[in-house]
């Protein structure tokens, strides 16, 4: 795991953050939902207080038909004492111009306003000239107006949210209509901060819910990797040392790549040239016959025992390629100073008359770059490595295409890219995510699949990236990125190195 990622232990420990925090917004949930019941509570006495003044308004009219004006005062003292006393704003506005001829307490505080000017102003000024325009309908609509959602603006313009109540009622010998207006400002930011919070919510709980399925699947597959890398360490060493015993016991029969097969036939061969004189006639021809057999089966010796002698130098070679795997989880990251041009052309040197007399062409275009601090093998495994695998995939080629191997080097501000590209078939779209794993292979008869595997594990030690590109029947480019320091503070200076083989 890069340094970047957070270990298991840090993500527990931001999970149980997160449940924590859960909890606080749970709580804080419940505590706004008791203050919605609060308010639900007074929107009923509300509910009732209106009710009781409309029948109370009722009463009024129809006593006015029998005590005309003594019995509208005592109504309206009555009503000035209820609507004084409640804590719930209460107006009472013309309903020809809608002026606010009475109001109590609680409106003034709600309309944020004193009571004295407050009664020079409209009851619609309060409201938003779109509020204001649906509110006339309504009320111009329906005589009674119950539950109706009000958006309104207080004095300095600030918004307020309310259930609004009305009733027509007779005030002052006037047509006027009672509003009262239950206040669920409070109520309707809680709503608006509960959403905010549950949006947050459930956008850090997703956010922490991928990383943390990120991170299992990253946990998985280095556990799968590890097991692995066990499981093939151990089986290539038992493996190396049942191989390194054969090849012990095969050296006694094959030295300096003659094996005693040929030293036989030519013993055999100076026994018969130092006895033939011997033999009668008869008997030399019997002799020859028997010898030329024995050679046969000597040859057919020889070659079995050099190609037991292949195979075993071959499967060492393999076990040894495990071995060094399952041992690259321990690797550590090198003090050297590291030329990756010199390490590239190093890799050239060594492949280039091979792969001419495979028909396949390598071109190079390095600029100097900074150095890099690391080991120089790890960089010669990640650039040899990438090779090989196109000069395999060169090799498949079935076609009259041009078989071509691609190197280029050079700096990008604190960055060193090296871009490896080949003329080769491609690889397959199912493959591309899969060829850095281990073991896995696109030439399973004849590939370990380790190679790459080298490189998946050693570019991320030096802080490094590796991407592929590839396109079926052009080819693939493979672009390892490493983070460079300048030691000495200053830009070093470039120089194109170009090399044709």
């Amino acid at each position: 795991m890069s340094a970047a990622e957070p270990s298991r232990e840090d993500l527990v420990r931001e999970n149980a953050e997160l449940r924590r925090q859960t909890a606080e917004l749970h709580q804080r949930h419940l505590s706004l939902e008791r203050q919605y019941a609060g308010l639900e509570q007074e929107k009923t006495d509300l509910e009732l207080i209106i009710e009781m003044s409309t029948e109370h308004s009722d009463y009024v009219e129809d006593d006015l038909l029998n005590r005309i004006e003594s019995t509208l005062r005592e109504s309206e003292r009555r009503f000035r004492l209820i609507s004084e006393t409640i804590p719930v704003p209460i107006t009472v506005s013309r309903a020809s111009d809608h002026t606010i001829v009475y109001a109590n307490e609680p409106a003034g505080r709600l309309f944020g306003i004193a009571l004295p000017k407050l009664r020079r102003y409209r009851i619609t000024d309060f409201y938003p000239p779109t509020v204001r325009r649906r509110l006339v309908r309504q009320l111009t609509m329906r005589v009674d107006v119950n539950n109706y959602d009000i958006q309104g603006l207080k004095f300095d313009g600030t918004i307020f949210y309310g259930i609004l109540y009305a009733r027509p009622l007779t005030f002052n010998g006037e047509a006027c209509l009672l509003c009262a207006i239950h206040d669920i400002t409070e109520w309707k930011h809680a709503e608006d901060e509960i959403r905010v919070l549950n949006e947050e919510l459930e956008e850090r709980v997703k956010r922490r819910t991928d990383e943390l399925e990120h991170a299992h699947a990253r946990i998985v597959k280095l556990e799968k990797e590890a097991v692995e890398v066990q499981m093939a360490g151990g089986f290539a060493h038992e493996m190396r040392n049942a191989l390194v015993g054969a090849k012990l016991m095969l050296a006694g029969v094959v030295e300096d790549n003659e094996t005693l097969c040929q030293k036989n036939v030519d013993i055999l061969g100076r026994m018969y040239d130092a006895i033939a004189a011997y033999l009668p006639g008869s008997a030399q021809k019997g002799v020859l016959h028997d010898l030329e057999m024995v050679e046969q089966h000597e040859e057919l010796l020889d070659n079995m025992l050099r190609m037991v002698n292949s195979s075993l130098v071959s499967a060492l070679s393999v076990t040894t390629l495990i071995l060094e795997y399952s041992r690259l989880g321990r690797a550590t990251a090198g003090n050297d100073q590291v030329s990756l041009s010199a390490v590239i052309n190093r890799v050239i040197q060594e492949h280039q008359a091979a792969f001419g007399e495979q028909g396949i062409g390598l071109h190079s275009t390095l600029q100097k770059t900074a150095s890099l601090v690391g080991h120089e093998s790890h960089f010669h495994s990640m650039i040899n490595n990438i090779i090989l695998n196109a000069r395999d995939e060169l090799l498949d080629m079935t076609d009259e295409r041009q078989r071509l191997i691609d190197i280029s080097l050079h700096q990008e501000h604190e960055r060193v890219i090296v871009t490896i590209t080949d003329t080769a078939n491609g690889i397959p779209d199912d493959a591309v995510s899969k060829i850095f794993e281990p073991f896995f292979s696109t030439k399973p008869t004849t590939g370990t699949g380790l190679g790459l595997s080298f490189v998946a594990k050693l570019v991320p030690l030096y802080g490094g990236d590796i991407q592929v590109r590839s396109r079926m029947h052009e080819g693939t480019t493979f672009l390892l990125t490493f983070p460079l320091r300048d030691h000495g503070g200053m830009p070093q200076q470039q120089f194109t190195d170009r090399h044709v083989g």
